[in-house]
């Protein structure tokens, strides 16, 4: 029984899916069933990885080891995945998203998406909490492609012209991507003949980097080129962005917020145990990587939202300068990395919703920000809250975008990198344009805008907008919690 409640969460998840499956062939076209499902079985997913944070304790994780050992089927479990307090903080954040993501495409399709729709959001969010805690290469590949190819399904949901076209971009660049990442593990498998990361992290321990670029071995070196790559697409860094202003624009808002927050923080979870196992012997080389990587990801990002008049491709850009503010938070390392990432990736994720919430209701139909002049005279709570999650990713204090940069900060000046710090200041500021110009069209004077009626939408919204001001006011709510479990495995 341990290890059924161990894995409660994936298993709800599980069950889940496939009883929107059903929902499906008894229910046709009865999105309300569908949707009132899906947030009951998200509910029972997340008090069961709440309740894991806050009840287990090292003894359990002994216990289940314990089991490793005298039962064949948990042996084979707990060699293709991992689960600990970390894994199941970034389970919360994935919760959370889906279940913010359900709510709001329950008001973008005005309940014409039904079971199927909803199996392939259960499905991307399997993908997301499978993906972080693989430990192997086939358990990887096979949740990224579960992830994957969900959202290239849900892109082209919205069945026209645009969404088809983003959906066909999205599934050709993610593809590509993960070409190389295979390619990488092959070359993995070649030098180290395991498929398992522990395996490939002994071989990394157990080699200088002399020896790497020497006869055979250069091999693993070529491994890592190819995984560089792959996942510089998956977290749209520099020079491997190109790809997602376009799909943000084509795909329905919902699915881009998705793509924003959760596809990108799970892959960001488990690019931080591959980097902390594969290069630990080498943190000069990775480290330089990362550095630059986040660096230009950071600049390019801002600058070429800077152009922008389209608030998708605005938000996409952001989220592009956004993954090199996590990459910043990856290079100083530490615990304190650690914490500022999943605060980061909790706050961004409520803000970014939020956003795209907004956008939902007024620009669905023509993205651009000149179409929202006049939204205060229309819609007050609309234009104050558009500016509350603008201003927010802006980080402006004392709303919680400007703690979640602030603690990114105070980790790199822990790291004793004040240049770095600075950069991150600089490219915060250079932001503060085009966050602000998406403010003053909204308080402008213009033609009325047409906004659309959704009852969920707009009961989520002042939500999220308050959780925006609170936890920017109160951010110990949060990060205590984390630090507090934190402490409470690693002994401080």
């Amino acid at each position: 029984m341990k290890i059924l409640y161990f894995f409660s969460p994936e298993i709800t998840i599980t069950i889940a899916l496939l009883l929107l499956l059903i929902i499906e062939v008894i229910f046709p076209k009865r999105g309300s069933i569908a949707f009132l499902f899906s947030i009951l079985a998200l509910l029972i997913a997340g008090y069961f990885s709440f309740n894991q944070l806050l009840t287990i304790d090292r003894k359990f994780y002994e216990d289940i080891a314990n089991l490793y050992q005298t039962q064949e089927y948990v042996k084979y479990i707990l060699q293709s995945v991992s689960v600990g307090p970390i894994e199941r903080m970034f389970d919360i954040i994935f919760i959370l998203g889906t279940l913010l993501f359900v709510f709001l495409s329950y008001g973008y399709f005005k309940n014409k998406a039904s079971g199927d729709y909803y199996f392939l959001v259960f499905c991307a969010l399997l993908g997301s909490l499978i993906i972080q805690k693989s430990e192997n290469w086939a358990t990887f590949i096979l949740s990224l492609e579960i992830l994957s190819f969900s959202l290239y399904a849900l892109v082209g949901y919205r069945r026209d012209y645009f969404s088809y076209e983003s959906a066909t971009k999205y599934f050709f660049i993610g593809a590509f991507s993960s070409s190389f990442l295979i390619i990488g593990i092959g070359f993995f498998y070649l030098i180290t003949g395991t498929m398992s990361f522990e395996g490939i992290f002994q071989y990394f321990s157990i080699k200088s980097l002399f020896q790497l670029f020497q006869s055979k071995d250069f091999i693993a070196l070529l491994g890592l080129l190819f995984l560089f790559v792959g996942f510089g697409f998956k977290i749209s860094a520099v020079p491997f962005y190109f790809w997602t202003p376009d799909v943000f624009e084509g795909s329905p808002s919902p699915v881009a917020g998705y793509i924003a927050t959760i596809s990108k923080a799970a892959i960001f979870a488990i690019l931080l145990k591959l980097l902390q196992g594969m290069l630990s012997s080498y943190p000069k080389l990775w480290e330089s990587i990362i550095l630059w990587i986040s660096v230009f990801t950071m600049i390019i990002g801002n600058l070429a939202a800077l152009r922008e008049n389209s608030i998708k491709k605005i938000l996409a850009f952001s989220t592009v300068a956004n993954a090199g503010y996590i990459l910043t938070a990856i290079y100083s390392g530490g615990i304190s990395g650690f914490e500022s990432i999943l605060f980061f990736l909790f706050t961004y994720t409520i803000v970014t919703f939020g956003a795209f919430a907004i956008v939902q209701l007024t620009l669905e139909n023509n993205t651009n920000i000149e179409n929202l002049r006049g939204l205060y005279k229309t819609s007050p709570f609309l234009a104050i809250s558009l500016a509350v999650f603008m201003l927010s990713l802006a980080g402006i204090p004392p709303l919680v975008g400007f703690f979640a940069k602030f603690y990114i900060a105070y980790s790199i000046l822990n790291a004793g990198d004040i240049g770095l710090a600075i950069w991150l200041f600089i490219n915060g500021v250079i932001s503060y344009y085009y966050y602000l110009k998406v403010v003053y069209y909204a308080f402008s004077d213009g033609q009325e805008v047409k906004v659309i009626s959704e009852p969920v939408v707009l009961f989520l919204i002042p939500i999220l907008a308050i959780l925006t001001i609170f936890l920017g006011i109160f951010p110990n709510t949060i990060l205590e919690l984390i630090s507090s479990i934190f402490i409470r495995f690693t002994g401080g």
